[in-house]
């Protein structure tokens, strides 16, 4: 029995391995014999369903609070104290505690306390100056009044004639002027007390005050800092309304923006809380568009509730427009669409049933020892499942995802597929992985933080004599548009051209990326078939340009064809591009961290011996080379693990069933 769970473990791994690489070739299955050397595998299946089906577009952005106020200061001065935090009336925690960060205020709440001496003299010098203008208004009534008096008895005395023109006209003059002199004064009254207005405002301003209800969500000074206010004000505060209600600015790209209109149901899920979905609508598309590397995006703004408050601003959000939905209809798994059988596989009356161009349209299913193609209308797809339509197509109908691996613990994998299997993957091939082996299963890395270096790889190179080819791996999963297609591949991988000599793969049209493309971080990538024939059908793909994740990549070389391996795994589904480039474009380095930092580690490493005579030499070199490069002391463990294919060939061989051998 223990035999039994170690041969087990052992198969497992080497399956893992086969699986891990994607290289696990045509003719490495298993089944039921339909020649000498060809066999027919078990295949995994999924049965076609009927239901609703959610087209989206994906974006990213940002969370934003509803309303976001910057208080600032009017008045220069040294800030004095700040206000007392409003929890501290309920939450004994936060009595006399000052305003801080994430405290609710209302709106009045006091925020912070200038120093108001200056202002407060002000006040009093304003003050002062009105009492003296008022004490000047009441002198110049007290001259008109008098002027009106001797005015009235120069005219009395004029009609007797004891006084004579001139004196009435001196009368009447000194009259005029002292009301002119009073118009001065009430005019100086009213100046003094703007003035005052004014000193009794600015000194108000001392005090900071929110002028919303909310939550502090920056606080940028310090009690004994001095602010200056010039032409724009400084910035004290950053205050957000209402958390409650959220928004995410997405950027969407100009291929999409289209399809987005407001009102639409959008989801959104943040890092902070894996698995939960958010619900939203869109509120807003804005028309100022942006443009970054020659790509240009829309900013949507999503409207959120956040009744729970988990929601927190400047999250990450990964948002999903609900572009269409399509009510009870057939459906497929992508990889039914994906999945293309041996030539030797394919029922002898349906081999042509259907030309290459439309392999994209085409189910698989079982028919007797072979298979057999549906031909079938595409519709819509969420990413996982795809809308279907067609004469043959029925609910419940099961179509071919895959082949099952796990067929060969019952002894459906022969001798001579194996065989075909490890010679397709390159008996002189290694490949380092960081971490350490795994004791048992299919793990082969420990999971852990990388350990392996893109110096690692060029030492390597250098210092292996047994070792000819080298490749660093740097993988990444997205999306791939061209205009209006857009296709995820099977696979993303930055490396280097020593990468097709590893694998033993050729360029069919264009070049492949130099070691100037690597050292640059150029934009440049090779398609393989799968991928060009799919973005852009019968057009040539060098010249044109795809972009990944916002990023324009040119396309210089597209690969010869692999076609599909025994799990029904396009290998022609894949995009190569210089492994720098995926790093610093593509990865989770922030973008203007300096490239040293962005580039520290690698994924995996491929190398190729000279020889398979050379394996164990080539194997032990790069053990003591990577042990003296990553400073482990005797006796410790690896902390990166090598797998050679003789290693590889010999746990198939003692796991395989006895009468596979």
């Amino acid at each position: 029995m223990k035999v039994s769970k170690v041969l087990r473990c052992r198969w497992l791994t080497a399956v893992g391995l086969l699986v891990l690489l994607g290289r696990w070739p045509a003719g490495a299955s298993g089944g039921e014999s339909r020649g000498e050397g060809t066999q027919t595998p078990a295949f995994r299946t999924a049965a076609v369903t009927r239901g609703d089906l959610v087209v989206t577009v994906s974006a990213t952005g940002t969370l934003e609070p509803e309303e976001v106020v910057d208080v600032g200061a009017q008045v220069a001065g040294r800030i004095e104290r700040f206000g007392p935090d409003p929890r501290g009336q309920t939450d004994p925690r936060y009595k006399d505690k000052p305003i801080d960060y994430c405290s609710p205020v209302e709106e009045g709440s006091v925020l912070a306390q200038i120093d108001p001496t200056v202002y407060a003299a002000q006040v009093e010098a304003a003050r002062a100056g009105c009492r003296r203008v008022e004490a000047e208004l009441a002198q110049a009534k007290a001259k008109v009044d008098l002027a009106e008096a001797q005015w009235r008895r120069t005219q009395e005395l004029a009609k007797t004639k004891a006084v004579s023109t001139a004196d009435l006209d001196a009368a009447n003059a000194e009259r005029e002027g002292a009301r002119a002199s009073l118009a001065v004064a009430e005019a100086s009254l009213a100046q003094s007390k703007a003035a005052l207005n004014l000193a009794e405002l600015n000194h108000s301003y001392t005090t900071i005050r929110s002028p919303i209800k909310g939550v502090v969500i920056d606080r940028r000074v310090n009690v004994g800092q001095t602010v200056v206010a010039s032409l724009n004000a400084p910035s004290l505060f950053l205050i957000a309304k209402d958390l409650k209600h959220m928004q995410v600015w997405a950027s969407v790209n100009e291929a999409d923006i289209g399809q987005i209109r407001a009102g639409q149901p959008a989801q959104f899920t943040v890092g902070a809380f894996p698995g939960k979905l958010f619900q939203g609508k869109v509120e807003q598309v804005r028309l100022n568009a942006q443009m970054t590397q020659n790509v240009v995006t829309y900013t949507v703004v999503v409207t959120a509730q956040n009744p729970d408050g988990k929601l927190v601003p400047y999250l990450t959000a990964n948002v999903q427009f609900e572009v269409d939905r399509r009510k009870d209809v057939l459906r497929v798994p992508n990889a039914a669409l994906r999945w293309r059988p041996l030539p030797e596989w394919i029922a002898p009356d349906t081999a042509k049933k259907t030309p290459r161009a439309q392999e994209r349209s085409r189910l698989w299913v079982r028919d007797g020892k072979s298979v057999s193609p549906i031909d079938v209308q595409v519709g819509a797809s969420d990413g996982r499942l795809t809308e279907v339509s067609g004469s043959e197509v029925k609910e419940g109908l099961e179509v071919i995802i895959g082949v099952d691996v796990a067929a060969a613990q019952s002894g459906q994998t022969s001798k001579t597929a194996l065989q075909r299997a490890l010679e397709s993957m390159g008996t002189n091939t290694l490949l380092v992985l960081p971490g350490a082996a795994s004791s048992g299963g299919v793990t082969i890395g420990s999971g852990a933080q990388s350990t392996l270096t893109p110096q690692d790889a060029e030492e390597i190179a250098r210092q292996c004599p047994a070792v000819s080819d080298v490749a660093p791996i740097v993988r990444a999963r997205s999306q791939v548009i061209y205009g209006d297609r857009n296709w995820v591949p099977m696979s993303i991988q930055g490396t280097t051209a020593d990468f097709l000599a590893v694998r033993d793969w050729e360029i069919t049209q264009g070049r492949v990326f130099s070691e100037r493309d690597v050292r640059n971080a150029a934009k440049v990538c090779v398609l393989g078939r799968t991928l060009a024939r799919e973005l852009l059908q019968d057009t040539s793909p060098v010249g044109e340009d795809v972009r990944i994740q916002g990023v324009v990549f040119r396309v210089i070389g597209v690969l010869g064809r692999k076609g599909a391996n025994v799990m029904g795994m396009d290998q022609d589904d894949i995009v190569l591009a210089p492994w720098t480039t995926i790093k610093y474009h593509l990865s989770s380095a922030p973008a203007d961290a300096p490239r040293p930092a962005q580039a520290t580690t690698v994924d995996q490493i491929l190398v190729k011996a000279v020889s398979t005579a050379k394996i164990p030499e080539a194997t032990d070199q790069i053990r003591k080379l990577l042990r003296q490069r990553h400073r482990i002391a005797a006796g410790a463990p690896d902390d990166f693990n090598i797998r050679d294919m003789t290693e590889l060939g010999k746990a198939v061989k003692a796991a395989m069933p006895p009468r596979a051998r």
